[in-house]
């Protein structure tokens, strides 16, 4: 589902896209995310490929660790481009008991591990990253990676502003 209005996560440089796009809680929500990623930033984007790897990790970390995973849950995704950086958030619908806050795991047997490098890829391939939970029983937390672009990045070939179609 189209959101109305995307937050201001990113306040760096002008504005050349942004898009949001609400999600079911579930694994497939990955792809779909991947494909509003492509629209929001276009084919053409010299970070499409890193843009892909870290919508995917936020995406299935939001399903797996939260509430987003449960039936009826779903997460947004938030991706703003500037000159010079993308910025992509994905919020969840709030943390399940168990659960902590989000953090890069760096265990000597992560090299052997199936999951639990989701957020050491994203600190790899993002500028930075970081989370901000938000209070009360609505949301969860965002948790949102900052890619640099060359500066002289030629603008989106998407035509796209804040609009994905099913």
């Amino acid at each position: 589902m189209l959101l109305p209005a995307c937050p201001e996560p990113n306040a760096d440089g002008p504005r050349i896209a942004t898009g949001c796009y609400r999600l079911p809680g579930a694994a497939a929500s990955a792809g779909a995310a991947r494909r509003f990623t492509t629209a929001v930033l276009g084919r053409t984007h010299p970070v499409l490929d890193d843009a892909h790897l870290v919508v995917t990790e936020l995406v299935a970390n939001a399903v797996e660790h939260t509430r987003s995973g449960l039936p009826g849950g779903d997460v947004d995704v938030a991706i703003d481009v500037r000159v010079g950086s993308v910025r992509i958030g994905v919020t969840d619908a709030g943390r399940l008991p168990a659960a902590g806050t989000p953090a890069v795991s760096g265990s000597a047997c992560a090299s052997v591990l199936e999951g639990g490098r989701g957020l050491f890829l994203v600190e790899s391939f993002a500028h930075t990253w970081g989370f901000t939970c938000h209070p009360g029983p609505e949301r969860g937390c965002t948790v949102w990676a900052q890619l640099r672009t060359p500066v002289a990045a030629p603008p989106t070939d998407s035509g796209l502003d804040a609009r994905m179609q099913d």
